[in-house]
């Protein structure tokens, strides 16, 4: 809210810190996403760009906001999606396309069932397009010109994830968080 930010961030962080390591079991992938964002937002600049301390400076100027830490944040983003990327390449199952076939069967689904075997051949290519959209949204990312296809793509890929799976909603909403430092 703007008040004691550093502090406040530092705190966030702890927090973060106390729930993985306290509470390893009970993590999953995104309480570390938040983690290392936390961790950014505490080594950001922060403090006067809230709307309310603006107007105490209306006489003043306002030198413009480093960016470091929203840079960080893309760059923690580009990471996630290459590093999700190479993970997967290795696979046999993501090689061949078979992965969305198999999870929409599987019990992790919104609605599983054996009858999505019919729409294998769709299945495949969107696995593929899941394979080489990690791969082309970091780059997509990394130029102005580009970026609100990359970010449209991502979020539509969470979308996507949101939509067939049962337990995986606080990770589209995570990620979906992620690409607000690309706001200007």
């Amino acid at each position: 809210a703007g008040v004691c930010t550093r502090a406040a961030a530092f705190w966030v962080w702890i927090w973060h810190l106390t729930i993985t390591y306290r509470s390893p079991i009970a993590t999953a992938g995104w309480d570390d996403v938040l983690r290392v964002y936390s961790f950014l937002i505490l080594i950001s600049p922060l403090g006067a760009r809230w709307p309310w301390r603006m107007k105490k400076l209306t006489g003043a100027k306002l030198d413009p906001a480093p960016v470091y830490g929203l840079r960080l944040m893309w760059l923690q983003l580009m990471v996630i999606y290459l590093h999700s990327a190479l993970y997967k390449l290795p696979s046999e199952d993501w090689l061949n396309g078979d992965v969305l076939t198999y999870y929409l069967m599987s019990t992790n689904a919104r609605f599983p069932s054996a009858s999505v075997v019919q729409f294998a051949p769709l299945l495949k290519v969107m696995t593929w397009g899941v394979l080489a959209g990690e791969i082309l949204i970091p780059f997509l990312l990394l130029f102005r010109k580009t970026r609100l296809w990359g970010a449209l793509l991502g979020i539509s890929f969470h979308l996507g994830i949101f939509i067939l799976s049962r337990n995986l909603g606080l990770f589209c909403l995570t990620m979906w968080i992620l690409y607000i430092p690309l706001l200007n």
